[in-house]
């Protein structure tokens, strides 16, 4: 199990923040359509752990693989 903290939690979205951002900076205007490709799906995927890590703040309870440390 993975022990889950609020401060690990919010260092980890912080992080998140900021790989959001150097994703946006990648966007060139003249991309080809596999570069293109590539950034939309590792946008979402970043956006997609963003939102994993939103609940996992939300629930503040141990639950199941869910243990909050603190």
């Amino acid at each position: 199990m993975i022990n889950r903290t609020e401060a690990g939690l919010s260092k980890a979205l912080q992080q998140l923040e900021s790989l959001q951002d150097e994703a946006t900076a990648l966007s060139k205007p003249h991309a080809n359509d596999s570069e293109i490709a590539a950034l939309a799906r590792l946008q979402s995927q970043i956006q997609l752990a963003t939102e994993m890590v939103k609940a996992m703040r939300r629930r503040t309870k141990s639950m199941g693989s869910h243990y909050r440390a603190d």
